[in-house]
């Protein structure tokens, strides 16, 4: 059995790894050959399931995309009718809900099912269940591409979301039912009941989380600190939670049902324990809305559950292989979540762990699994989340029995009561659960203060990867082989990767893919620079935070030399607070008074210094004072013997003609970025002949409300004869300028999967 789960892990896999999907057509032919050859040579089944994986994979990404906007309805105003299928989320501006529209109308309009919309006037409000008319403006799903980010468009598309849009003011929206009774219904029924009674507890979002799967009202600092301590698992109702709820009830069950004594005599206590726990499984994967994580973990209980039921106890070989074959027939797409990974990683760990292992009492027994899986998830860990954890076994070794045997069950038990009337008891038990989390919280806090908490690493490379998986096996093995301790001298290569830099005399420059901003990154061979750090959408979301730290971290870098703020536009400075308060920075150069920690300078022309064989300098402002337009802003260029870059930020005509009348032929710049982000205000021409790019860059967001970048300047660029790059349509932008030439990599491009989104029009 762990050959075909092996082979229908690879087929679902290696789907994924496709810049476009096949059509199944293609494998037919191979499928046809295999099932003719196969009564005479059984030990193709194993190819057999390989190719049957590999077109249900595709069979059902397909079905997916076919569900995402096409770009010739974007951008347009659309009347849509269907029901919120979410419990919505305050936004600050509004709400942010799931829409799900009716079949038969989407399927004439040509539109997704699913769609995910904003609302950005406070005083309307919508309901779970409710049925409503809007008039939307929609478009495809689309994400920022950087190395090191998160994927929002595979975030989106598992979760069948087929396209973003908001909800337009006029014509006014039309409540057309209220909502009827459901399971939905349920669930933001119970949300509020438990928001009155915890009012503004601390606690409440957490709690909230713990009940009903719903994150929305965790703050920033709350999903730090989960992921300073390794504890942010707790917070995502998951196999874990599942298996907490399963477990409690399933030993509460087997030590009262022999007090039942004609049920005990009709049914044994431990298959009647099973039951129970698999219905109280049910029943929590049901307020979490049965999202993904929860329908992997009821698969591996259920089938857990059928084995006890039959009498047909499996090895656990077999049973972890009917797994995983259960829940890749169930979802093959699985194979793109991390829980995916780290569940199945997680219960092979526990039960390499245990082989041979002697049982000193269920305290030694816990510590030794937790301390096992801590270790064991390493290297996946730092694969995925470029983090080392090692608070994590410590602050997992408090937190998990408290929310296994107290919080969690407490939660559960107060909500249930709550919702049957029972409200005294279900208060009190909902308050003092949300007292302990706060409490637990406190400690969590301290701990993350220790020195080094957060260690930030390099993803290690697929080879690291490896050996460090082989390592863990030989650490964890059981007691009879020899020299396990050696197998730690495996994981060295996680903790000791030295990225790739520069050479001497080169350079490399990478404008990030921040939408309608800006953030450039410039490395040397030992020196670090950012160039602003694109927008801040609000008080929990800014592309520092989202796209710049975590694109340092993949590269390596440690502390910046120098942080530019050309001005004070938000769309270049939005993200400096959040860059500013995890990166240690040497020196500050801005062209705005909105920088007023870690001693900034005035950025002034003539400023200049020499990094590893490459030249920087200021060309602009020239004056002696701070001034709120873009004419004000910092102009930078950096030039090396392979070629040079020119940085204009956000300029526009008047001080292109004093960039020209200053500095002339100095100008001359191999790469430009467009000015202004390519606006009507700025590129004029006698700039473009001067500086003579070969490839200019433009920082522009998909479907920006300013229409950047206007065609003529388009137009202009290319009778300029340049290259046009976009971050729209290639992600972040990297050129590599050395003595032997420039070498251009979009990440989009060359990172490109089948769900990613494409843009019909070019440059």
């Amino acid at each position: 059995m762990w050959l075909y789960a092996v082979a229908i892990l690879l087929g679902a896999l290696s789907v994924q790894a496709l810049p476009t999907l096949p059509s199944v057509i293609w494998f037919l032919p191979f499928l046809a050959i295999v099932l003719v050859l196969l009564p005479r040579f059984p030990r193709l089944k194993p190819l057999l399931m390989l190719l049957l994986s590999i077109i249900w994979t595709i069979w059902r990404a397909q079905s997916g995309l076919d569900q995402q906007l096409p770009e010739s309805l974007a951008g347009k105003d659309r009347e849509v009718v269907g029901v919120i299928a979410s419990l919505p989320a305050a936004t600050g501006r509004g709400q942010k809900f799931r829409f799900r529209l009716d079949s038969d109308f989407a399927h004439a309009k040509g539109l997704p099912t699913e769609v995910q919309l904003s609302t950005y006037y406070p005083n309307f409000m919508v309901r779970a269940g409710e049925r409503w008319r809007f008039t939307v403006r929609l478009k495809p799903p689309h994400g920022y591409q950087n190395p090191g980010g998160f994927d929002y468009e595979a975030y989106l598309f598992r979760q069948g979301v087929g396209a973003r849009g908001y909800v337009r003011e006029k014509p006014a929206p039309q409540r057309l039912a209220a909502a009827e009774l459901s399971w939905l219904t349920f669930r933001a029924s119970l949300k509020q009941q438990v928001l009155t009674t915890l009012k503004d507890h601390p606690a409440a979002p957490l709690v909230i989380g713990l009940l009903v799967g719903d994150r929305s009202g965790l703050s920033a600092d709350h999903w730090r600190l989960l992921q300073d301590t390794g504890t942010a698992h707790l917070m995502a109702i998951s196999g874990l939670h599942i298996g907490m709820v399963a477990g409690f009830i399933f030993l509460l069950i087997r030590y009262l049902w022999p007090l039942l004594y004609r049920a005990a005599e009709a049914l044994p206590a431990q298959k009647a324990a099973a039951v129970g726990a698999l219905l109280a499984a049910i029943f929590y994967a049901g307020l979490a809305g049965f999202s993904i994580p929860t329908q992997r973990a009821l698969i591996m209980l259920a089938l857990s559950v059928v084995a006890l039921l039959v009498n047909r106890p499996l090895p656990f070989a077999s049973l972890f292989s009917l797994t995983l074959v259960a829940v890749l027939l169930w979802d093959p797409l699985s194979v793109l979540d991390n829980g995916f990974w780290l569940s199945f990683a997680a219960v092979a760990i526990i039960a390499w762990s245990m082989v041979g292992r002697r049982s000193h009492g269920r305290i030694h027994q816990f510590l030794h699994v937790q301390m096992a899986v801590s270790i064991g998830l390493l290297p996946l860990i730092m694969t995925r989340f470029q983090m080392a954890p090692w608070l994590s076994p410590l602050a997992n070794l408090l937190a998990i029995p408290v929310f296994t045997f107290i919080i969690v069950p407490a939660v559960l038990l107060g909500a249930v009561l709550l919702a049957s009337g029972m409200t005294g008891v279900g208060e009190i038990l909902l308050i003092k659960s949300a007292d302990l989390l706060a409490l637990l919280w406190r400690i969590l806090e301290a701990m993350s203060q220790w020195p080094s908490a957060h260690w930030p690493v390099t993803p290690p490379p697929w080879w690291a990867l490896v050996f460090a998986m082989a390592g863990m096996i030989w650490l964890l093995a059981p007691r009879p082989v020899p020299g396990r301790w050696l197998g730690l001298f495996w994981l060295l290569p996680l903790f000791f990767i030295v990225p790739v830099r520069p050479a001497e005399g080169e350079f490399q420059l990478t404008m990030l893919d921040v939408g309608q901003g800006l953030a450039v990154h410039v490395q040397t061979a030992n020196h670090d620079l950012i160039f602003d750090t694109g927008p801040r959408f609000g008080p929990e979301f800014d592309t520092g935070k989202a796209v710049v730290l975590p694109y340092l971290q993949q590269k390596g870098v440690k502390q910046l030399d120098m942080l530019i703020i050309s001005h004070g536009d938000n769309d270049h400075i939005g993200g400096a607070a959040s860059v500013m308060a995890v990166m240690p920075v040497k020196r500050i150069l801005t062209g705005t008074h909105k920088i007023t920690t870690n001693n900034p300078e005035p950025c002034r022309a003539g400023m200049a210094w020499h990094w590893d064989g490459v030249e920087f300098e200021v060309l602009h402002p020239g004056h002696d004072e701070y001034r709120r337009e873009n004419n004000a802003a910092c102009v930078l260029k950096v030039s090396a013997a392979g070629g040079s870059a020119l940085l204009p930020a956000d300029i526009e005509k008047r001080a292109e003609r004093q960039l020209l009348s200053r500095y002339g032929d100095k100008l001359d710049a191999s790469i430009l970025i467009a000015p202004h982000h390519g606006s009507r205000t700025s590129s004029t021409t006698p700039l473009l002949q001067r500086v003579k790019p070969r490839w200019i860059l433009i920082p522009a967001g998909y479907r920006n409300r300013y229409h950047h970048p206007h065609p003529d300047i388009v137009k202009r660029y290319h009778q300029a004869g340049a290259v046009l790059l976009d971050s729209a349509s290639q992600g972040a932008i990297s050129l590599a300028v050395s003595r032997d030439g420039i070498e251009v990599d979009g990440y989009r491009g060359a990172y490109r999967r089948y769900w990613h989104h494409r843009q019909n029009k070019g440059r």
